[in-house]
């Protein structure tokens, strides 16, 4: 009945359900050792009067920059976020594209879906 009719909302009443699948510390570490690319792997976006605001530089996102680009992102808004998940708040994200490509964990919640499903899933964080 829902299928590509209607989202669907699971609530969960356990806060660690979603726990280990993916970390800012794993993300940080994928941008240390692998060749993210801005606007090909990485896109670095904020929302501002209802409409979205690319901040992509070019070339390879090394992670001292994406983290100062979070705090960037703080700035324009007006907020000076001394931690990471402040920018959501404020309405800044980082989308880290096929991030099944660099994590193993991500990987194997997409492969039991995909196998569910069967059909092609994927993922952006």
């Amino acid at each position: 009945e829902l299928w590509e009719r209607k989202p669907l909302l699971v609530k969960r009443h356990t806060p660690d359900y979603n726990r280990g699948w993916f970390s800012t510390a794993e993300f940080d570490k994928i941008l240390r050792q692998e060749n993210i690319q801005w606007g090909v792997n990485l896109d670095a976006t904020s929302f501002v009067n209802d409409k979205r605001e690319t901040h992509n530089q070019t070339g390879r996102a090394h992670a001292p920059v994406v983290w100062d680009m979070y705090q960037g992102c703080f700035k324009d808004l007006g907020i000076h976020a001394p931690v990471v998940w402040d920018m959501y708040q404020a309405g800044c994200s980082m989308r880290l594209l096929n991030p099944q490509t660099y994590s193993r964990n991500v990987w194997k919640v997409l492969s039991v879906l995909q196998e569910y499903f069967g059909c092609c899933v994927g993922a952006n964080m």
